[in-house]
């Protein structure tokens, strides 16, 4: 076994020690009760010949920090400093640590209980499944990626194999805060060949009004706004399962502002519950600069995580909008 000693936490004391799997699929308790450091403590046994672990802390507060470290056995005694990739504040939503058994997630969406009034006409349109583009450009970036919780091992090991610490968002990990490292994590995951091989759902594009100051309604009977993706539907069991629905789009489509909110349907195409996005992830952009997708710089990602409202159930339609552009 090798020694692992944690030099610094950010966070409240008390904290609870774990070592996991780099996935986060499988903890077991180190220690709780943990107040003073340095803390040093022996790697569990079942993980002597792994080539990595991960360190997980919760804090008083119920804040969760990780930390991935690689090559436990090749020396004998390492001494690391556990440095969170993502310092929740005090009152943040813990992260999701997803069970062995996928099928354990039931999440209960909790956004803003305002509902969207309808902006149906008379009568209402009948859609079609896949509606015909208003408009894109083809040099800038509106993608709606969708990965499933089924996908959590898959989309893990790619994202290991390319040397970064973010492994998906089914796997409960939050991406890097630091731009170079975000940036890094972003262009590596889009990149991934299962998004385009039909081994994951097809990449959606999102389309946009012709102008910048809309009248009229899109294909669903949805007032177009300025600078707001029009209505986008997934149909029905298009996904087994849940799934994270995670938002990539071009500052140049959002006026340089951002996608502050987004409008989610669960029930009809013309009732919607408007979703905040986690500011901590579209407050930095990125220059997209793999080549599966429209290279395009000032992209943005637009997620809930690690709150649930965008982790999401496809037994019926599914429908998004933009909803509030802002800064």
């Amino acid at each position: 076994m090798s020694q692992i000693t944690i030099n610094t936490i950010n966070g409240i004391p008390p904290y609870s020690i774990y070592v996991c799997t780099p996935f986060l699929l499988n903890c077991n308790l180190v220690s709780s009760g943990v107040t003073t450091l340095p803390f040093s403590f022996e790697s569990p046994s079942a993980y002597t010949n792994s080539p990595s672990v991960l360190v997980k802390i919760i804090d008083s507060q119920n804040c969760e920090f990780t930390q991935v470290y690689n090559c436990i056995t090749l020396t004998p005694t390492p001494s690391v400093t556990v440095t969170p990739s993502y310092t929740p504040s005090n009152t943040a939503t813990p992260f999701v640590t997803p069970s062995v058994t996928q099928t354990s997630y039931s999440p209960t969406p909790t956004p803003t209980n305002t509902v969207t009034p309808s902006f149906t006409t008379s009568p209402t349109p009948t859609p079609t499944p896949n509606p015909t583009p208003i408009f894109y450009n083809n040099s800038i970036t509106a993608l709606l990626v969708i990965e499933p919780l089924t996908a959590s091992t898959i989309i893990g090991n790619y994202m290991q194999s390319q040397g970064v610490n973010f492994f998906g968002f089914s796997n409960g990990v939050a991406p890097s805060t630091n731009q170079v490292d975000f940036e890094n994590e972003m262009n590596t995951y889009l990149s991934y060949s299962g998004w385009t091989s039909g081994e994951l759902p097809a990449v959606q594009i999102l389309n946009y009004p012709t102008v910048p100051y809309p009248t009229g309604n899109d294909t669903y009977g949805n007032q177009m706004t300025s600078y707001n993706f029009l209505t986008r539907r997934i149909s029905a069991s298009t996904i087994s399962g849940s799934a994270w629905y995670t938002f990539f789009i071009s500052s140049a489509y959002t006026n340089g502002m951002y996608q502050k909110s987004i409008d989610v349907g669960t029930q009809s195409q013309n009732i919607f519950t408007e979703v905040n996005n986690n500011s901590v992830y579209y407050n930095i952009d990125f220059e997209l600069i793999q080549n599966v997708y429209t290279k395009s710089p000032y992209t943005r990602m637009y997620t809930t995580f690690p709150s649930e409202e965008f982790l999401l159930d496809n037994s019926k339609n599914l429908y998004f909008k933009g909803s509030t552009i802002g800064i």
